[in-house]
Order: C-alpha cells, then structure tokens, then sequence
C-alpha cells in the first residue's frame, strides 16, 4: 500500500485541436531551461526528506513540505487527504551494527521495517539457519536460543562488468520502444529480489505467480518459529547492491494482527558473506547491534497528498498526474520515488 501525491489539473479543451499557443509553450521552455528547481526539489526529497516509509515521521515531513511547496506556487486547496486504515507505523531512530571478533569492523546496513529494537546493545553469535521449508522447523529447533540467525544461504557477489549508466542513440532509442518491457518485479512491492536471486520468498513459489497472502502466512510463521525458539536477532544479505544501495524487505507486516518478528537486520551482500564464510569455517564471530525502532501498537490511517491548479473553463473536466511520495527506510528515496514526483493529478481541464 503506497502513499500518493496527488495535483489537480482544472483545464477546458485540453485535448481539443486549437492554434498552437508558441508564446506560451516558449514561456514553458524558459521556465525549464532557466529558473529549474528540479534539483532543489530532488535535493529535499532525498537528502532532507530521505527515508519516508509510510505512517513514519519522515512521511509526514515530507508530505508537510509537499503542501507547503504546493501553496508557494500558487496551487489551491493543497492538503493530506486520510486514507486506511494503512497499519502500524514504524520507524528506526537508531542503528549501530558492528563485527567484534576475529577483529574488529563496522557493518553495513538497516534495520527491516516491522522489527522491534535490541532495547539496548545486544552481543551474540551468528549462526546458520535457513528456513525454507517445513523440514526445517525440526532441523533447527531447540539450536537458535541466545543466536543471531542467518536467515539465507550465501550467495556471491555478481562481479560488474559494464557501465552503471549509458547514454542511449536515436536507434537504441528507437528499439527500445518496440521492445517489451523487460524490468523485473520492485524489490519493494513483494519478497522477491530485485536481481531475482536468492531462495523462494515460500514454500511452492511459481515464478511470475506471486501469492502476496501465502507469502504473509508463511513470513509469519517463520517469525513465530524464531521469537518461540528465543533468537535474538535475524540477518538477510541485500540484494542488488550495485551502486552503493543495499535493497531488502521488510522483516514484518504492518497489520497489527501479525506476530512480530525478533529484530531483524538487513546486511550489504559482502559483509553478510564474510561472517557466513567464518561460520563455514568454525572461527569464532561476535557480532553487536545497537538499534532503536518505533513501533506503533495498533493500526492507523495514513494520507495522499493533493493539490489543485484550477481552469478557467469546463472545470467539470479532470485530468489527473501522480505518483507515490512514500519511499523505503534503506534508502534516500531517490529512485523511490525522487527521481518522479509526479503525483497522482486529478484535474479539470483549463
């Protein structure tokens, strides 16, 4: 469930065959080439207002921004319109997360949303214990008391050979249209990596038929099989890690009817390797986490921001433009969704 960020267009004859308007449209060009705030708006949706989850603090910063933005332009009627109910709100305030043994490095990471905090500073040692079907379950009872559990086999580093970026030709351009849409599922939207590695997200999983209800039921038996079997805290390798961004789930579910998990953190890819390669090889580990998350207790309504910009006729007509304004707690939101804030526009035609 996503949080939308919504202008109205009130508009008259938009899509009416009329005479081309060139002062108007070279009005609109200047305002592009010369007085741009892309960056400036870019700058606040990522760097002031990074990590935006929905029913977290961060959201209600941005989406106040939002509206104060809106009415510095001169839109009308900008304004949070509630919605629910959405769930728990959850938010981590802070996340420390550091090897001690062999020797001594900082992790890198986050904390996955819907997981308590380690109320205080926890020290452990990581243990290997993928859950993947019900065989495991009696595999693993009674060995992961006092344990930090690593929750999914390791997987190498896939080695980047070509550019992160390229600058497309007309031709390349040009086949791209005509061919069909190859992006893989958002690592955000379901337990699936992005990258399409690592194990099933459960039991009987059918590629390209992804069961959100079945993923749920099993996700929370597993977090019950942990906290009954008295884990301290789960990892997970990121996935898609190029470029600096570590991708990850969340360890949860919102609804407040589903059963927390232990704290659960979300590992950039090598440093979850190295610890599973020194399991692997029986030298001692001690990990520590400090983390301090917020979880709310029951389920809460969240909110679209909205705005509109009225026509000067046929204000019956309405043309809408939109895109979430929510963003994910490991990252900056800027490919979710900085780089287009296009909000969900319900207008009329002008």
């Amino acid at each position: 469930m996503r949080t939308f960020i919504s202008i109205v267009f009130l508009a008259s004859g938009l899509f009416a065959q009329e005479k081309v308007d060139l002062y108007t449209i070279n009005r609109i060009k200047n305002e592009a080439f010369q007085n741009s705030k892309v960056m400036e708006n870019a700058f606040y949706l990522t760097d002031v207002y990074g990590p935006r989850l929905t029913g977290s603090p961060g959201l209600q910063a941005a989406a106040e921004w939002s509206i104060r933005r809106f009415n510095e332009w001169g839109l009308s009627n900008a304004r949070m319109e509630k919605w629910g109910p959405f769930g728990r709100g959850w938010y981590c305030v802070r996340f420390a997360a550091q090897m001690k043994e062999p020797q001594y490095s900082p992790l890198i990471g986050f904390a996955r949303p819907w997981s308590p905090g380690t109320n205080g500073p926890i020290t452990g040692e990581p243990v290997l214990a993928p859950i993947r079907t019900e065989a495991d379950f009696e595999k693993f009872k009674g060995k992961l008391k006092g344990k930090i559990v690593l929750l999914e086999t390791p997987r190498p580093s896939v080695l980047i050979t070509t550019a992160l970026a390229q600058r497309l030709t007309d031709s390349e351009l040009a086949a791209e249209a005509l061919a069909p849409d190859p992006s893989p599922t958002s690592p955000f939207f379901s337990p699936i990596p992005r990258d399409r590695q690592g194990p099933p997200p459960y039991p009987g999983f059918v590629p390209g038929k992804f069961d959100r209800e079945a993923a749920r039921k099993w996700r929370n038996r597993v977090n019950q099989f942990l906290v009954d079997e008295g884990a301290v805290l789960t990892l997970i390798p990121g996935s898609g890690t190029d470029g600096g961004t570590v991708f990850a789930t969340a360890a949860g579910n919102q609804e407040a009817k589903d059963p927390m998990p232990p704290p659960a953190v979300a590992l950039t890819l090598e440093h979850y390797d190295r610890i599973a390669r020194l399991i692997e090889k029986k030298i001692p580990v001690t990990l520590q986490f400090d983390i301090e998350n917020r979880v709310d207790a029951e389920d809460k309504d969240s909110f679209n921001v909205t705005a509109e910009i009225p026509g000067s006729g046929k204000k019956d007509e309405v043309v809408m433009l939109g895109a979430h304004l929510d963003s994910w707690t490991g990252g900056t939101g800027a490919t979710d969704n900085a780089a287009a804030p296009r909000s969900r526009w319900r207008s009329s035609a002008s």
